[in-house]
């Protein structure tokens, strides 16, 4: 009995203790503790969290042990659940995320076995997994886990727990190039934090910098230095959460252009770090980044290299492609390309490994997402150095051809003829030489980048473009960064493919498409096909000017495809030249159409009268009755999608309003109907099969979604994994009467002709007499294969 109120007494100064800050005096308390009353299972969750916290990892594992082998004896789930928690939250913060995740996972499913789920516990285990997920690269998981467990904390109650997660959101989001939608997540996380009715410094700490990085990602250096500062300042007692709001304090520096600051805080992290590989990874990254700036690369390289063997150390296998890329850069300014292509080749086999273990979907697009670019941009640099100009343009159609080509292969059966691996130049010429089109590729390299607090902090260096001809010519020139192209960089809307318009429509003609001149169609039958990448999504090419003043769709028609192997899998489903549609779905003027508030419920749409009036007038020109009002429900857009020859939706739509990673973004607002929202999503899209060769969205913005490696995640993709051939959609938003009136000739055209690219540049060539502005007729972009041509 004395020996367990010892043991109390002990635990409770511990506890105190650790709420001070004071690890060494909580420790020591804790131990002591431990010797009174070994079976106590919350002395032994202290001691591993302390230990945690003072970065002796492998102590806090052995604690950790013990608490798992006491509970599997006691057969006590809760416990058992909680020390696989913890022993997985260890592991992620000395680096090891997958392992991490795999703990957590497993004390997920322990949680279960014990009935009623416990829903604090269960809260706390999913947002850690989605935080070591989100780190390990895979974001669709990670930002599934973290959302459930934001939600869950919300309808607890929980404050706190709520402004964690919200936080950790905000970080998966900015991670991804998306600031508008990490700064509308830190602001949420910093709502629940004023609510919150007591203290908490260590989750305080975590959110100011969460915070920080929300502003610095959205461009305000200003409040994210106060952030920063004021979590440096709640961190400072806790030798962890001091490492970590060091590396936010240094990073916040580095993106404004504070060099000094940024290597003081690197150099203070360095000297802290001890043996935590991960922060003196980061601290030598933040240094050598620093170094490289100043134009100081010899004095960056050992940094570069000892960064690269620490992060190999933990398995950080996104951190070890950044790296790489890092050194790759590094080499080359120091016109040493033998060591360049040794680092070069080491990406590649780490990129093997990764793609024969990624386990889904969400792995997939993860690896595209957030190692490709690191990776296949340093193979790229490589063969340019080297004059390999054809094999720096096969190494970049395989960093964009992810899991769409997969899913475009499995949408037809004729696709299967097409093999399964990025194609190399003989196809890609092949491939030009079928469309009889002009190929132009499009590739933005960045700077060196610090693999820091989840994210690539790329800066746009310069922009590759290939021209490959119908006739088979390799063209290649490079566009150094400038004040229009950083202008582009900014109207991308934060990685959502808006094109931002308020000042007018900057014509990136001289930059973008006067250097490849020489490759374009002589004359109006020819075609090009743009393959943008990254922020260069949502340009309108087509209205961008040649060297003689005219447009481009002045001189040809214009299309644009994610990859050329999708193009290719496009291009096998042999298509009739001869074909003309013969039917059509038209489909306006849903009644009740509902949007999405980013809480998950909804708001009433206003009512598009010319959506009504839209589809009339595109089922007078194909001879159908129209699908409107109270019959354009889900269910009955869904059952026709696979006869027609062509389908026209004209209604409202919307990307997701939270950003979700672990589902297609965007759905049309359809009638409702019982047991629906009437929402026609994007996921929905994909699942089910569409026989139509040609889509047409006249819906708001229906081009935009989430920009990644391999093309826009929308509407567009969705039904081009549904099995179309192509879709007409919008970059922006049309005023209703005008795009009423742009459809309308594309389908006029269309239906006499069978050509959609020639249909659109019909249509745009027409709305340009009527509404001169191109922020009308320019908005229109044809996705996927052009035209007809007969399969291979």
């Amino acid at each position: 009995m004395i020996r367990e109120v010892l043991a109390t007494a002990l635990r409770r100064r511990g506890k105190r203790a650790v709420d001070d800050g004071n690890l060494p005096l909580a420790y020591t308390c804790l131990r002591r503790a431990d010797l009174a009353d070994p079976h106590s299972d919350e002395t032994l969750f202290l001691l591993a969290f302390v230990c945690t916290m003072a970065g002796r990892y492998e102590q806090a594992i052995r604690y950790a042990d013990r608490r798992v082998a006491a509970a599997r004896v006691a057969g006590d789930h809760l416990m058992w659940s909680g020390g696989l928690a913890q022993r997985g939250e260890v592991y992620m913060v000395a680096g090891r995320h997958l392992r991490a995740a795999e703990e957590l996972r497993r004390a997920l499913a322990v949680l279960d076995r014990d009935g009623p789920r416990r829903n604090d516990q269960r809260w706390a285990i999913l947002s850690d997994l989605g935080s070591a997920l989100a780190v390990a690269g895979h974001f669709g998981d990670a930002f599934a886990a973290q959302y459930e467990a934001y939600t869950l904390a919300v309808h607890l109650g929980e404050e706190w727990s709520a402004a964690l997660a919200a936080g950790q959101l905000s970080l998966i989001s900015g991670s991804l190039g998306q600031p508008e939608r990490a700064l509308e997540w830190a602001e949420a996380s910093g709502g629940h934090l004023g609510a919150a009715t007591d203290r908490n410094l260590m989750a305080e700490a975590e959110i100011y910098g969460n915070r920080a990085l929300a502003l610095s990602f959205a461009g305000r250096p200003d409040e994210a230095r106060q952030a920063a500062d004021r979590a440096l300042g709640l961190g400072s007692g806790v030798p962890l959460l001091r490492r970590q709001t060091l590396v936010v304090a240094a990073e916040v520096a580095r993106r404004a252009g504070r060099y000094d600051d940024a290597a003081a805080f690197a150099e203070t992290l360095l000297a802290e770090a001890g043996s935590d590989a991960r922060h003196r990874a980061l601290g030598l990254d933040t240094r050598a980044i620093v170094r490289l700036r100043q134009s100081r690369v010899a004095a960056a390289v050992p940094d570069l290299r000892e960064s690269l063997a620490l992060k190999r150390g933990v398995g950080d296998k996104r951190g070890e492609a950044v790296a790489l890329m890092n050194l790759v850069r590094a080499h080359l300014d120091l016109g040493e390309p033998e060591a360049a292509g040794e680092y070069a080749g080491d990406g590649e086999r780490l990129w093997k490994g990764l793609l024969s273990r990624a386990p889904d979907e969400a792995g997939l697009s993860g690896l595209y997402q957030q190692i490709a670019p690191a990776v296949f941009q340093a193979a790229q640099e490589v063969r340019l150095a080297a004059g390999d100009v054809a094999g720096a343009l096969a190494e970049a159609e395989r960093g964009r051809a992810g899991p769409l080509s997969a899913l475009l292969r499995a949408a037809r059966p004729g696709r299967a003829v097409v093999p399964g691996e990025p194609p190399g130049l003989d196809r890609i010429r092949a491939l030009a030489g079928r469309l009889n089109a002009t190929l132009i590729v499009y590739v933005p390299h960045f700077d060196v980048a610090v693999e820091a607090t989840r994210s690539y902090d790329r800066e746009l260096r310069e922009v590759h473009m290939w021209g490959v001809t119908a006739g088979g010519a390799v063209d290649h020139h490079v566009v150094a960064r400038s004040s229009l192209l950083e202008g582009a960089l900014a109207a991308a809307g934060g990685g959502w493919g808006r094109q931002g318009l308020a000042e007018g429509l900057p014509d990136l003609g001289p930059l973008l498409v006067h250097p490849l001149a020489g490759t374009l169609p002589a004359d109006p039958s020819g075609h090009v096909v743009v393959l943008p990448l990254r922020f260069l999504w949502g340009l309108p090419f087509a209205a961008y000017s040649l060297p003689d003043g005219e447009s481009l769709i002045e001189r040809c028609s214009v299309s644009y495809a994610p990859s050329i192997h999708a193009l290719e899998l496009l291009a096998a489903d042999g298509w009739d030249p001869s074909w003309r549609p013969g039917s059509a779905l038209a489909v306006g003027g849903p009644r009740g159409a509902l949007l999405p508030r980013v809480d998950g419920t909804f708001r009433r749409a206003p009512r598009l009268e010319g959506s009504a009036r839209g589809a009339e007038e595109v089922a007078r020109i194909y001879g159908v009755t129209p699908m409107l009002d109270d019959r354009c429900t889900v269910a009955e857009v869904r059952a026709r999608l696979w006869d027609p020859d062509v389908i026209h939706i004209a209604a409202h739509a919307s990307l997701d309003a939270p950003l979700r990673l672990d589902r297609p973004s965007g759905a049309i607002a359809l009638t409702p109907a019982e047991g629906d929202h009437g929402q026609l999503s994007a996921d929905l899209i994909e699942s089910m099969p569409v026989g139509a060769r040609l889509v047409v969205l006249a819906t708001c913005s229906s081009g935009l979604g989430m920009l990644t490696n391999e093309g826009v995640r929308g509407l567009v993709r969705a039904f081009l994994i549904a099995g179309a051939s192509g879709v007409l959609a919008t970059l922006w938003e049309v005023p209703d009467h005008p795009a009423r009136e742009m459809t309308t000739w594309f389908h006029e055209h269309l239906v006499r002709h069978g050509d959609p690219a020639a249909a659109l540049r019909h249509a745009m060539l027409k709305g340009r007499e009527w509404y001169p502005d191109p922020r009308i007729w320019a908005a229109f972009a044809l996705y996927g294969l052009p035209r007809p041509i007969r399969a291979p």
